[in-house]
């Protein structure tokens, strides 16, 4: 089915017949959004064929960018974009909001206008393009980011009342240039004397030769629904691949054999695979059990990874994720320990050649930061809130905290 265009033969923008479940192809998407941002995009008569793919295109790039093809988030859902759910108004509300993502990424140093928009989609759709639009907008998936094209639609002055934001990470910079395109009046208070929270770069070497090395935040997990790829185009940063290839080595450094790591890689996953089995099988499976406890019992059950060059590769593998979970394996659930990667970004992963502190840099432009300001005490009521940070209060009508969650917990 298509949407008609109100005039003419051929329809400015398609609805997307029902397309199948597929396979994530990584490579056309890199290839597609890579000629996206290429060049101009050139104008021409499509054919209802060309629509057609273009349409599947659109709907991939969205699916990349964690937007399910068939149906609407949650927070859309919620938000009321259409009147009636699985309708015609969502399936072209769905093609309208794809289409604006899409022309969103052909090229991220500008900003993208309503304009734009009803070049390409019949005045028939007006209103879902509005939708679709403030949606994406206020919500942060379009128009976002540190490209110098954006100021000039940055609000002469604030409107909308004034934001104290504590903490200068990327969080709280993030925060601060949404609210402030909004028309917010923001400030932000930071307890070191720098900016960038748990990213910094330090610059190592003698005698002239330098090199940059992320002290803290160094990979960007997912290159094309994480926005810091998008900053990361905006400022023409080039993006290295992490490799694939992991060797591993022995405390002597000789190489570890091919074999056995191949097998003790397979015996941690099926071990993982069997912790996710008894989640199952066993209701509730107690939440003060650690995913260490189990894992080790497990592995004494099926008698897996007996000798000394085994253990010392399953140990690697246990370490390495502790390390993507940001905690021992000793104190993580072994109810809950995988419970954020349904919300995993498709990509590569990638390293920012000179490392992440020149996204800081860009960030922090025009943003007003008062450093050393540790924060004691956060007052709020009916006249605002008031914030205390050593012998210096802060008044404004709302509060926004963006430290880490670690931080968090330990305040009484």
């Amino acid at each position: 089915m298509k949407i008609p265009n109100s005039g003419g033969s051929i329809s400015k923008r398609p609805v997307r017949k029902s397309i199948a479940s597929r396979n994530y192809d990584e490579n056309l998407m890199d290839n597609f959004i890579d000629e996206q941002l290429g060049g101009p995009v050139r104008k021409k008569i499509r054919t209802k064929k060309d629509l057609e793919k273009e349409t599947e295109k659109e709907a991939l790039i969205a699916l990349s960018l964690g937007f399910p093809i068939d149906d609407l988030l949650e927070e859309e859902i919620k938000a009321g974009v259409v009147s009636e759910l699985d309708g015609k108004e969502q399936n072209d509300y769905i093609v309208v909001r794809n289409h604006i993502l899409a022309k969103w990424r052909e090229n991220v140093h500008i900003w993208l206008n309503k304009g734009r928009i009803r070049e390409t989609v019949s005045v028939e759709y007006e209103h879902l393009v509005a939708i679709a639009y403030d949606f994406l907008l206020s919500n942060g998936y379009i128009n976002f980011g540190v490209s110098p094209s954006f100021v000039s639609n940055l609000p002469e002055e604030p409107s909308e009342g004034s934001v104290i934001i504590v903490g200068a990470g990327l969080a709280g910079l993030a925060v601060a240039r949404q609210l402030m395109s909004f028309g917010f009046k923001v400030s932000i208070l930071e307890g070191r004397h720098r900016p960038g929270g748990r990213v910094y770069t330090e610059k190592m070497g003698w005698k002239g030769k330098f090199a940059a090395v992320d002290l803290g935040g160094s990979v960007i997990t997912g290159i094309h629904a994480n926005p810091l790829g998008v900053l990361a185009r905006q400022l023409s940063i080039p993006l290295h691949k992490v490799r694939d290839k992991c060797p591993l080595y022995k405390p002597d450094g000789a190489p570890v054999d091919a074999v056995v790591d191949s097998r003790v890689e397979l015996i941690f996953n099926k071990l993982l695979d069997k912790v996710t089995e008894l989640r199952k099988i066993v209701s509730g499976l107690a939440n003060d059990v650690s995913l260490g406890s189990v894992l080790e019992k497990l592995r004494r059950i099926y008698t897996v990874a007996k000798t000394k060059e085994e253990k010392q590769l399953l140990h690697w593998h246990f370490a390495n994720l502790e390390y993507a979970n940001a905690g021992c394996i000793s104190e993580l659930s072994a109810a809950y320990w995988d419970q954020d990667d349904p919300y995993e970004m498709d990509g590569d992963h990638c390293f920012l050649a000179g490392g992440n502190w020149g996204m800081i840099r860009a960030l922090c432009k025009g943003v007003p930061i008062f450093y050393g300001k540790t924060v004691q005490t956060i007052k709020y009521g009916n006249e605002g809130v008031e914030v205390v940070a050593g012998d210096q209060l802060f008044q404004a009508d709302m509060v926004l905290c963006t430290v880490p969650l670690g931080v968090l917990k330990k305040i009484n």
